[in-house]
């Protein structure tokens, strides 16, 4: 069986991939259940195939004034007849959706969507973020693909508001992180600081902002705070500015950092920080239950299945003042930082008891399956 895997985005980063293909491969072809995989991106800068690791090959187009689309389409009819590719799959519902739809039809060949963000409240916080078009992909998309793949409760009832038939869900969820990085952590915690510490996508999603705002008011009382932020995107440079402007002390920004730095300073930090709006399955929340840290977030049904208010502290979304005030509770409060630390490991083992891995490879087998029966 091999897999065409269609992504939205121009994978720019595909030397990055190269150095760690056996963490892409974990996520993109789980068990190897595929014997080869195939990724046509979105047009931009570069032309021509990449062999990222084993048996997987990146095929790059010239955006050229909108004609690379075209190439595009070329592209993908003679890799699925060369080929025999067994299964379609997209990532994201735009464009190259529309694409993957076309060819479902055109080949036969069972087209698989991943669900992986709500929309819904993407389009309620960014309102003017080509709505109407997206919304139209989405639901196009998603009623029409073969199989649709969700990671959550919430993500299931999303698809289901959206008018997607529950026969053609099925769970895989996907980790863009190898949790086993962060199970060894040991602590060594800093005494001389109280340490904050965010991971994620420097982006409006996230909410930076608010936690700027809520750790200005702890750092002003607690003089011995900091707070690190991990992660890059295209709000760095503003939130630089905002730190500078309000004269916030003791921030760092860390950019992008591969798993065995992120363990290293989720190491010496004494608490997880996450200001986000929405999301699809937060990785991130993961990674800092494996790693044992007290975690606060944002209260919003995206996380229920990770973290709840018996095993984090939870607040309400863009409210700074209620998490300086949670900060400031938990701030060198040793007793339930000890019980929050006991129950972010307490939820990694239960989560990590699902077999991921087990879980998404049968989720392809099946859809395989399935679809030659039919």
């Amino acid at each position: 069986m091999k897999l065409l895997l269609l992504v939205d985005e121009n994978m720019t980063r595909a030397r990055s991939i190269k150095k760690n293909f056996d963490r892409f491969e974990k996520r993109i072809n789980p068990g190897n259940v595929f014997e080869e995989v195939h990724i046509v991106d979105t047009p931009l800068r570069y032309s021509g195939i990449t062999e990222l690791g084993p048996k997987t090959y990146l095929y790059s187009t010239k955006r050229l004034f909108g004609m690379g689309y075209i190439t595009v389409i070329f592209k993908i009819a003679a890799i699925i007849k060369k080929e025999k590719i067994g299964i379609i799959k997209i990532n994201y519902s735009k464009f190259l959706g529309l694409l993957a739809i076309f060819f479902q039809w055109a080949s036969g060949i069972p087209c698989v969507a991943g669900c992986y963000n709500d929309y819904r409240s993407w389009r309620k916080y960014f309102p003017f973020d080509r709505i109407f078009v997206n919304l139209f992909l989405e639901k196009f998309v998603y009623r029409h693909a073969r199989f649709v793949l969700y990671q959550s409760q919430f993500m299931m009832n999303y698809l289901q508001a959206l008018g997607v038939r529950r026969e053609r869900f099925k769970l895989c969820y996907v980790m863009n992180t190898d949790v086993d990085n962060f199970l060894n952590v040991r602590h060594s915690v800093d005494p001389q600081f109280f340490t904050l510490v965010f991971c994620g996508r420097l982006h409006n999603q996230k909410d930076v902002w608010t936690l700027l705002k809520a750790y200005k008011i702890l750092k002003e009382a607690r003089f011995d705070a900091r707070l690190w932020l991990i992660g890059d995107g295209p709000l760095r440079l503003k939130l630089e500015a905002f730190v500078k402007d309000n004269a916030i002390k003791d921030v760092i920004f860390y950019g992008f950092l591969e798993n065995s730095a992120i363990a290293s300073l989720y190491a010496q930090a004494d608490l997880f920080v996450f200001t986000t709006l929405f999301e699809g399955f937060p990785n991130v929340l993961i990674e800092a239950q494996a790693a044992g840290l007290p975690i606060v977030t944002t209260d919003i049904p995206h996380v229920s299945e990770i973290v709840s208010s018996n095993d984090a502290y939870l607040f309400k979304v863009k409210n700074h003042l209620e998490l300086s005030g949670i900060l400031n509770r938990l701030y060198r409060n040793e007793p339930e930082l000890s019980r929050l630390r006991q129950a972010s490991r307490k939820r990694s083992e239960e989560f990590l008891k699902k077999d991921i891995p087990g879980t998404n490879s049968k989720a392809y087998r099946d859809i395989y399956s399935e679809s030659r029966e039919k």
